[in-house]
């Protein structure tokens, strides 16, 4: 999501306040889905609320820390909006900025149960002894609860998947479409 958000605010399309409006209209919106589940996962998993994960921080395909803007602002919509969706997870890394680290213990200081914190080097590990090559490790995100995937993989955990960049992207370009 992040070069779209670059490039919205850079261009002066969109303003931070209107980027983070959007953000946590999206919030509210993921917990409307939550009757699209299937009638198999149903029969597994009857009376279990689904869920969307959001995973940000973590560490870039080159190595550096993916920490930006957005995950500071996706902290803050979750704070903001107080809903069960999406689910929120931070991945924690040593060359993440401490200012993440402090924002990320405030937003769990206020009892939302969010965000779910992952240690970004366990997860790389994981991948790896999984098989992934080098490069692949970096860029995972969880799916489900702790399951650390690699989104050229399908996996799924009985639920649909959504990509969050093209609904950002409606969303940001509504009335050009």
């Amino acid at each position: 999501m992040y070069p779209y958000y670059q490039s919205n605010i850079r261009s002066g399309e969109m303003t931070q306040d209107e980027v983070m409006e959007l953000i946590e209209a999206l919030w509210l919106k993921y917990s409307e889905w939550v009757w699209t589940i299937s009638s198999n996962t149903a029969g597994f998993f009857a009376g279990y609320h689904q869920f969307q994960n959001l995973t940000v921080g973590g560490k870039k395909l080159d190595g550096s820390d993916a920490t930006n803007e957005l995950s500071y602002m996706c902290l803050e919509a979750t704070d903001a909006v107080r809903t069960n969706q999406p689910g929120l997870s931070v991945r924690i890394n040593s060359d993440g900025p401490p200012e993440f680290m402090m924002a990320v213990t405030e937003l769990v200081s206020k009892g939302t149960g969010f965000p779910a914190i992952h240690n970004d080097q366990a997860g790389s590990q994981m991948l790896l002894r999984a098989g992934y090559d080098a490069e692949d490790d970096r860029d995972w995100n969880n799916c489900g609860c702790v399951v650390p995937h690699f989104r050229k993989t399908g996996q799924c955990t009985s639920a649909v998947n959504v990509n969050m960049v093209t609904a950002l992207e409606y969303a940001w370009h509504w009335n050009t479409l």
